[in-house]
């Protein structure tokens, strides 16, 4: 892939997108670019949801990636906070190219089983049944894969608590850097000071 801005924008690591320190702007127009993310509001027949739904799966996978490598950074990888779900995202299509499995099949595999979350899923687009009554106000966030993807409940989130911080999950290490923030914030945590 070669594009103008690749090299600063191939310094951003996993570290900066799990701190939210890599530096890609939240605007959807500075990060897919101006004809793109018109794109998303062009149909007026459509409802808000059908619009977001078959934006993102425009956008998915490759073009998200050349999107990223192509997109003006707000600030250098590394270096300054600024929440962005397109951290997580691009984490998610991480851990897909990583282990050659569809993310979902991952977190049910070696977070949801293991845990014993069972009324608990993962990138279900209107799965709403294992952790929501019927008739439950539901917004559904497509597009979300690695972040606001995971539909659960109080109990299955406290399973998860107890096989995260029992050490089920993770090893000593690895928690360790799950839970040292930078600027308060700590791969998906926030992280108060001691006083």
């Amino acid at each position: 892939l070669v594009c103008k801005r690749f090299d600063k924008n191939s310094k951003i690591t996993v570290r900066d997108l799990l701190n939210m320190r890599s530096g890609i702007p939240d605007d959807p127009v500075s990060f897919f670019g101006v004809d793109l993310a018109l794109s998303y509001v062009q149909d007026e027949n459509r409802t808000p949801d059908d619009k977001q739904r078959d934006f993102y799966k425009k956008v998915e996978g490759k073009t998200y990636m050349e999107c990223l490598f192509t997109c003006q950074l707000e600030s250098e990888p590394g270096t300054a906070y600024k929440f962005t779900d397109a951290n997580y995202y691009i984490l998610a299509l991480i851990v897909e190219d990583v282990t050659g499995k569809p993310y979902e099949d991952y977190v049910n595999q070696t977070i949801l089983k293991p845990c014993a979350m069972t009324s608990s899923s993962s990138v279900s687009y209107g799965d709403v049944t294992a952790a929501l009554p019927k008739d439950t106000f539901y917004n559904p966030a497509e597009g979300s894969k690695g972040t606001k993807d995971i539909h659960s409940t109080v109990y299955d989130i406290l399973k998860f608590d107890r096989a995260l911080f029992g050490g089920k999950i993770l090893k000593s290490d690895s928690s360790k850097t799950l839970l040292t923030p930078v600027d308060n914030y700590a791969c998906g945590w926030f992280v108060e000071p001691e006083l």
